[in-house]
């Protein structure tokens, strides 16, 4: 039998109690955990099953003090393991508790818990809404308002739009946390209720803000072209091109069919072809183009020019 093993979770800064309950259950089930390394990778150790409570404790002041701090909780009997990602981790056997185990426990009491959730969120939650004010909001709009968006640019807006709800999600759930434990020290006021109701709608605004917004943003731009056509040339004049434009053109064998592609922004597939017979022409071009082709047999050639958020002017010409 394996004597280690590792498993990838992960836990949010405000879920250290189910991550408690998931060290607890590992150790019972006879695996104690040894390490965990980035970014959720938890290691363990085959050992005797045991009843050990694990404990998290986020507080920037002890680590400062080490020393000093790792002895307060070992002369209540807590073992220290580690620190990871600012929480310091501790463990006792529940065989050794000599209280109740609620008692036991690093926070006995909603007004300490209440404390280390101010110290995640100056610690954790508040450089998280720098982020995500600073940096995910910006840039999400961003790459949604480009013009003439790449695919590159749709697979960075849709990364930023995931950040987005995670990062809204971990607010949320951290704001309820908070404000549950609060609500059991003492009973909410007026302004506890104007405050914190300001604050939901507020969310709720950016919520709808940001999604009402980049759906608009993100909706198909309409095409914006011109079409020029004469009895032996037909052009094509886009400010944006994401569309296909079809023209028919009566060629005889011995002409050239000359064409020019001068293709600023996107992309533009053409595709050449006299009824339903194999393309004399098929590609895509993304810069400037020129070539003439040989036309072997009589007959209405279709033109089809497709634009892929494509701006420039392509000239189709007999010679």
């Amino acid at each position: 039998m394996a004597q280690t093993k590792t498993e990838f979770k992960w836990f949010t800064v405000v879920q250290y109690k189910a991550e408690q309950e998931y060290l607890r259950e590992m150790h019972l089930n006879g695996w104690k955990l040894t390490r965990i390394s980035f970014p959720g990778f938890y290691h363990f150790e085959a050992c005797t099953p045991e009843d050990m409570v694990y404990q998290l404790d986020y507080n920037q002041d002890g680590t400062a003090h080490k020393r000093e701090y790792i002895q307060l909780f070992a002369d209540c009997g807590w073992e220290y393991m580690f620190d990871f990602v600012g929480y310091s981790y501790f463990r006792k056997p529940v065989s050794q508790m000599e209280g109740t185990e609620a008692s036991e426990e690093i926070f006995c009491d909603d007004e300490s818990r209440l404390e280390m959730m101010k110290r995640v969120f100056k610690g954790r939650v508040m450089p998280l809404l720098c982020v995500f004010f600073g940096i995910v909001l910006p840039q999400l709009f961003m790459q949604t308002s480009l013009s003439g968006r790449s695919a590159f640019n749709e697979v960075i807006a849709i990364i930023y739009w995931i950040l987005f709800v995670v990062y809204f999600v971990l607010f949320i759930t951290f704001g309820i946390q908070y404000f549950s434990y609060e609500k059991k020290i003492r009973e909410p006021d007026i302004s506890d209720k104007i405050k914190y109701g300001g604050l939901l709608l507020i969310t709720l605004m950016i919520f709808v803000f940001v999604v009402l917004g980049t759906a608009k943003l993100w909706k198909p731009a309409d095409s914006r072209y011109d079409v020029k056509k004469f009895p032996d040339e037909y052009s094509i004049g886009a400010e944006y091109l994401n569309a296909t434009i079809r023209h028919d053109m009566e060629l005889k064998a011995g002409d050239e069919l000359e064409v020019t592609l001068q293709v600023l922004e996107g992309d533009v597939h053409l595709r050449i072809y006299l009824d339903k017979k194999n393309p004399i022409y098929e590609g895509t071009v993304s810069e400037w183009t020129h070539f003439a082709l040989p036309i072997h047999e009589d007959g209405t050639y279709t033109i089809l020019t497709t634009g892929e958020q494509a701006e420039g002017s392509f000239c189709f010409q007999k010679r």
